[in-house]
């Protein structure tokens, strides 16, 4: 293997970390511009478009990098398997393209929003050049983090420049689609280095049965992280899908960041469990599930103590309604990176696409059944309780089915060095917490400090107790 699995998930890391700084900062800037109302508008248009994104991109990005790593030591083998990939996933992108705008165009519940919608179309439309799965396969993360923050700061300076008063929120959705366009566009422009021309012996029917498995799944998936804005959006004001927005924002870039760690998993892991390399397939794995513990559990602790101060220094104070919100949903940072360990990772790697699809089904049926209970009650955070459920419910069902396919090495030591650095830094922020309310600091000081105080708390009794993962990660660094 040529590429190294710590530099691939640095790069990945890095790639997470541009996704996570970039929107941080414009969405620091865009919520005190364009206000919850401006911020919930754009987000239900980009949700009712993602809907037939999914559509269009099949189950592609993930199928497509499993299949180019399998055979990505053949140039001829891995160039026939992205034409085949790249031909049905335009004919379905067109097919959704006719769909979206025939929708957006009849229907009149898009009257006062037709220019919105038709604006955030725009990634729609390039879909047919969405083919980061391809460098995924091939495991290029360099490349893939150097383009990406390249279109960042077009884009954030695009921002600053273009965005100046509450009515622009239809600019800032154009730049927002044209900067996810710029990347599909750079991908296909830096192709030819590692394509051949396409031949005439296209193989479609092989890829149908795991393509539509897949896509199934995904969904299920899209169909309980989408719902809740949806019907936000049909049945509240647009400051509270605002909120909404916001919070699950928040709570995605700290899970984008972590899932980088096992993002770089799917290429390497098919090509082990290719090769028959089981017992390296299960070290990965194994290493990797202590990890992404050891990082998720302090992370959602530590979000639900700092969401007071966090939302309004990030958001503005306009944005207060969403501190509730966010405390709901820090569950999703560990259910969310396990669930992508689990299922992504490890279903999709051994052909358990099946699996990945009922754990899923099952996650978007609590996700309907609780939203429909819950929103006219609660509203948005009826939304985040059905939203946490539903993770939580994905990952029990991936968790037992993984078991099923790789051997999981209790480490006792290691869950009892967890749970005494989990409960020493909950303490710590509880305490840390009361003294920062009696003085009546600013919400920046606020932050940073409980911030540091959480991770000094853990990672010293981590030490202590001579956890395994800190040590390996010291080690690393």
């Amino acid at each position: 293997m040529k590429k190294s699995l710590i530099n691939n998930a640095l790069f990945n890391v890095l790639y997470r970390m541009l996704n996570v700084f970039f929107p941080l900062i414009t969405s620091m800037y865009v919520s005190r511009v364009l206000l919850s109302s401006g911020i919930g508008k754009v987000a239900y248009a980009q949700n009712i478009v993602q809907y037939f994104i999914i559509f269009a991109s099949l189950g592609i990005p993930t199928y497509g990098a499993r299949e180019i790593a399998k055979v990505r030591d053949s140039k001829s083998a891995y160039s026939k398997v992205f034409w085949e990939l790249f031909v049905i996933n335009g004919l379905a992108t067109l097919g959704c393209i006719l769909a979206y705008y025939t929708f957006v165009f009849v229907s009149p519940m898009f009257n006062a929003t037709r220019t919105l919608n038709c604006v955030v179309g725009i990634v729609l439309t390039l879909n047919f050049f969405n083919i980061d799965w391809f460098y995924q396969g091939q495991e290029e993360y360099k490349y893939i983090a150097l383009r990406s923050c390249i279109i960042k700061i077009i884009s954030l300076c695009s921002i600053f420049a273009f965005v100046k008063t509450q009515s622009d929120f239809i600019v800032y959705a154009a730049i927002q689609s044209l900067a996810t366009a710029g990347n599909y566009v750079f991908n296909f422009i830096h192709l030819k280095r590692y394509i051949n021309r396409p031949v005439a012996n296209f193989d479609f029917k092989r890829h149908m049965k795991p393509v539509l498995i897949l896509l199934s799944s995904t969904i299920a998936v899209e169909l309980y992280t989408l719902l809740d804005t949806t019907m936000l959006g049909y049945l509240c004001t647009d400051s509270i899908v605002g909120y909404y927005t916001n919070s699950v924002k928040l709570v995605k870039m700290i899970t984008t960041f972590i899932s980088a760690i096992s993002a770089v998993l799917l290429p390497r892991l098919s090509y082990y469990y290719g090769n028959g390399e089981k017992k390296l397939f299960d070290q990965v794995i194994s290493t990797s599930t202590k990890m992404m513990i050891w990082i998720t559990i302090p992370c959602s602790i530590g979000l639900f103590f700092v969401s007071d101060s966090v939302i309004t220094l990030f958001f503005g104070q306009d944005f207060a309604p969403a501190i509730s919100i966010t405390k709901i949903l820090c569950i999703l940072i560990f259910a969310i990176s396990l669930n992508n360990l689990f299922g992504t990772q490890i279903l999709v790697t051994v052909g358990k696409e099946k699996l990945l699809l009922v754990s899923v089904m099952a996650g978007a049926i609590t996700n309907l059944i609780l939203n429909s209970i819950l929103i006219p009650r609660i509203q948005a955070n009826g939304a985040a309780l059905a939203s946490a459920a539903s993770e939580v419910v994905v990952l029990l069902f991936t968790f037992v089915f993984a078991l099923k396919n790789v051997k999981f090495a209790f480490d006792r030591p290691f869950f009892t060095s967890l749970l005494f650095s989990a409960c020493g830094m909950t303490f710590s922020l509880i305490v840390g917490n009361h003294i920062m309310c009696k003085i009546g600091v600013s919400d920046l000081i606020n932050t940073v400090f409980m911030v540091l105080i959480g991770i000094i708390s853990y990672v010293a009794i981590g030490s202590c107790t001579h956890n395994c993962v800190l040590q390996q990660m010291i080690s690393i660094l």
